[in-house]
C-alpha cells in the first residue's frame, strides 16, 4: 500500500498549540540531540508536530503534563487515539506505527525522567506495539 501523504500538521495550527506542550518537545529534542541521527531528528519533529496537532483537535489543547498528573490513563487513550488516527486519516502501515510509538514512547521516557514527581509510568508501557507483517520489510539493525 503506497503511503498517503497530507499536510496535518500546518503552520496555522502549529501556531496554535499549547505552548507548554511546544516547550517540553524542544526540551527533549535538546536532551535527546546528540544520540539522534538527522534522519531520526527530522521524522521525530514530524511525529511530534503531529501529535500536538491532533492534541490541539481532539484533546482542547491541554498541556500534556497537566494531563497526566490529572488522569494517567487519559494519556493511554490519547495514544491510543493517536495511534487509532494514524492508521485510519494517515493509512500509516505497521513500520511507520512502530516507528511513531517509539517517537512517543522515547519522549515519555524523558518526561519521567525529568518530571519524576508528575511522571510515574510510560502510557505506552500498556498498549500493544503492531507487529512487522509478513509483506512488510523488517527493520534492519546494524551492528559494528
Amino acid at each position: 500500500m503506497a503511503t498517503k501523504y497530507m499536510k496535518y500538521a500546518t503552520k496555522e495550527k502549529l501556531e496554535q498549540v499549547n505552548d507548554k506542550n511546544k516547550r517540553l518537545i524542544e526540551k527533549y529534542f535538546n536532551y535527546k540531540s546528540l544520540n539522534l541521527s538527522d534522519a531520526t531528528k527530522e521524522s521525530y519533529q514530524s511525529d511530534f508536530n503531529q501529535f500536538l496537532v491532533f492534541i490541539l483537535e481532539n484533546y482542547r489543547n491541554e498541556y500534556l503534563l497537566d494531563m497526566i498528573e490529572d488522569d494517567p490513563n487519559e494519556v493511554v487513550d490519547l495514544v491510543e487515539d493517536w495511534v487509532s488516527h494514524c492508521i485510519r486519516v494517515f493509512e500509516n502501515n505497521e513500520r511507520r506505527i512502530q516507528r511513531r510509538m517509539s517517537s512517543i514512547s522515547s519522549l515519555f521516557i524523558y518526561l519521567k525522567k525529568r518530571y519524576r514527581d508528575k511522571v510515574k509510568e510510560n502510557p505506552l508501557d500498556y498498549l500493544d506495539r503492531p507487529k512487522v507483517s509478513s509483506g512488510e520489510k523488517p527493520q534492519v539493525k546494524q551492528t559494528y
